[in-house]
């Protein structure tokens, strides 16, 4: 795991990009207005997978939005092909990219987190009107 962290300050520092990095999390600023998207990571066999979260599930008030939220997430999955959109096993809705360790590089890693976040940033305001992670 400390490779992917030093990958990651590593792009943080070459890019100069306004993301700080705490722990096995990265705090990206989307915009001047200072919306921001927390983008969590951890090694899970061979795989790196980056998450963030969408809309908490104490937030999701009844069934009936709980089956519009997730219908939505299913349409949004219909029509991206990196970022999948899926409940956690708290119920919590999240945005998800899992890649190999061994063929991720330096580029991608950058493209991942940033399209992460501004994916779960959009889903969330849309979802919320509101920056809550």
């Amino acid at each position: 795991m400390n490779s992917l962290i030093e990958r990651i300050d590593n792009t943080i520092q070459k890019n100069k990009l306004q993301w700080v990095r705490n722990g096995h999390s990265v705090t990206v600023q989307i915009c001047d207005d200072g919306r921001k998207q927390c983008i969590r990571f951890k090694k899970d066999k061979d795989m790196y997978v980056f998450y963030s979260m969408i809309h908490k599930s104490s937030l999701i008030k009844g069934k009936r939005l709980r089956r519009e939220i997730a219908y939505r997430a299913w349409r949004k999955n219909d029509m991206k092909d990196l970022v999948t959109f899926a409940f956690d096993d708290k119920s919590n809705l999240i945005g998800v990219i899992e890649q190999p360790i061994l063929t991720m590089d330096h580029e991608e890693l950058g493209l991942y987190i940033e399209t992460l976040a501004r994916e779960c940033d959009r889903f969330e305001y849309i979802l919320t009107g509101d920056d809550i992670e």
